[in-house]
Order: C-alpha cells, then structure tokens, then sequence
C-alpha cells in the first residue's frame, strides 16, 4: 500500500501511517500481524486513501492488469515445508510493460 502511494507521489503517507489505517481495519491483519495483511484491507485501505480498487482474485494473464495504473500481487510459495507470502506493488507504463516496485529496486518488463 505504501508503494502505491509513492508511485502516486502521496509524499505526506508513509509505512506507519498505512500500519495505523490497516491496524483500524476490522480483519485488517491475518493472525495478529504474524501472517501480515488480510487481502480485503489492502483494498479499503486505499479506497479510504481516495484509489478506486478493483479485486481481480486469480488472475489468467497479465493482459487483464494492463488496463489499470497500479497492481498489488499477492504470491505465495511452500520451501522445505515453510509457507511464505508476500506482496508486490507495480504500475504499467505507457508502453504497456509492467514494472515492479519498491523504494530501492524497478524491475521492468516482468
């Protein structure tokens, strides 16, 4: 969420400020914060925040995201019987390549 709003140069919210909004969410974290952030917060949250969110579920392919600014993707994966999660923000460009997101890293064309 918070990379969201940095593509969107919502400079004034930042990771504390989301944690306190998803916190307020009722089911906004999964098992008290251990397995992270329920799915459905992540989408009231940005809609507080002014974003209109569509929630695609499983997805076929990445022609379906090309017709929004920004994308969340929740993968999951099981390593030596671990399960482990993780959420990546992204935006498609104007050339209709995606590009990953984070503060230290783009990775394009993805």
């Amino acid at each position: 969420m918070t990379n969201i709003c940095l593509m969107e140069n919502m400079e004034n919210i930042d990771l504390d400020e989301i944690i306190k909004r998803n916190l307020a969410k009722k089911s906004g974290v999964v098992l008290g914060g251990m397995l992270g952030t329920n799915p459905m917060s992540i989408k009231r949250v940005l809609e507080d925040l002014g974003f209109k969110v569509k929630y695609l579920g499983n997805f076929s392919n990445t022609q379906q995201v090309k017709k929004y600014k920004y994308f969340i993707v929740l993968y999951t994966w099981i390593y030596k019987g671990q399960l482990g999660m993780h959420y990546q923000a992204g935006r498609v460009l104007s050339d209709g390549q995606l590009e990953l997101f984070n503060p230290y890293h783009k990775y394009k064309n993805v």
